[in-house]
């Protein structure tokens, strides 16, 4: 049973984000995959959202977002955030953040990734924090996540989630029994030659030792790694190997020195999961556009 804070806290979320939803306009383009008779399973990737609570070009730009993902024709399977959803772990960005995903409702299924600003950006309250944040996550969506590290499966495609296991900035901490942990998970993922998709707030460079997992991730074929962090301006595509395929996403809330949207905001990835394929779409949500595409062969 709930408790009467759960109850009160998801009350205020789901109110303060009707709110402020108010005057922000759905773009209300539609779209749709690349193949709708052949399309196994499609979600959306995005980034860095550093949900405040006083920045409003922010907040509006992520609301515009939200609607842009929605407006599939075909329907998300998913939406994965990759970290740094909050700016400080603050109760009412949560609750923003948690409220407008509700209530826009953009995917079936919405999946978190830790970020450092998620925990205090270093500031030392990273157990403190880490257990607001998994409060919020697993109270909207009736999950049961207790670690940074965990796995969901999204129409039996295994979506793996790395994160720090300390309080870090640039460098997450990362376990060797997370590291071995990721090595079973992607061995099992992978058994019947299905891909599969890791997901980690940091690039693999910042990893403390990134050998260790890029030996790990190179074992097996088919998988794609996705990170955010960096706030490029643009989408980077990496071969780790011919069936390991990295990408790294930009801060989809992106805003200029006068704290007002421009033409980088919005990037993230539509991804699109076929028989023998794997589509990947770059697409720019604020703006209700298509960038660039991969096709990748399963093997």
């Amino acid at each position: 049973m709930l408790s009467l804070f759960t109850i009160l806290r998801r009350f205020f979320a789901l109110l303060l984000a009707s709110l402020l939803m108010l005057g922000v306009q759905n773009p209300g383009v539609s779209y749709t995959v690349t193949n709708e008779d052949a399309c196994l399973t499609n979600f959306t990737v995005i980034s860095d959202v550093h949900m405040e609570g006083n920045n409003k070009a922010s907040r509006d730009a992520f609301i515009r977002e939200l609607y842009d993902i929605r407006n599939n024709a075909f329907g998300n399977d998913a939406l994965v955030l990759l970290g740094d959803n909050t700016m400080n772990g603050q109760h009412i960005e949560s609750m923003f953040l948690f409220g407008f995903l509700d209530q826009i409702d953009p995917a079936d299924r919405v999946l978190l990734t830790l970020g450092n600003h998620d925990t205090g950006n270093g500031e030392g309250r990273y157990d403190f924090l880490i257990r607001r944040y998994y409060s919020y996550y697993n109270d909207f969506y009736g999950l049961d996540v207790t670690t940074p590290y965990y796995t969901e499966e999204v129409n039996g495609y295994a979506f793996i989630f790395l994160g720090s296991e300390m309080d870090d900035v640039n460098s997450p901490v990362i376990s060797e029994t997370q590291l071995q942990w990721l090595d079973q998970q992607l061995a099992d993922a992978t058994a019947d030659g299905a891909p599969a998709f890791v997901f980690a707030h940091h690039p693999y460079g910042n990893f403390e030792d990134p050998d260790a997992l890029l030996d790990i991730l190179t074992a097996y074929d088919n998988i794609f790694f996705f990170t955010g962090h960096t706030h490029r301006y643009d989408i980077v595509e990496e071969e780790l190997t011919d069936s390991v395929h990295f990408f790294n996403l930009p801060r989809v809330t992106e805003l200029n020195e006068n704290d007002e949207v421009f033409d980088v905001t919005g990037q993230g990835l539509h991804v699109e999961i076929y028989e023998d394929q794997v589509i990947i779409r770059e697409r720019n949500f604020y703006g209700s556009e298509w960038m660039d595409s991969y096709e990748f062969d399963l093997i």
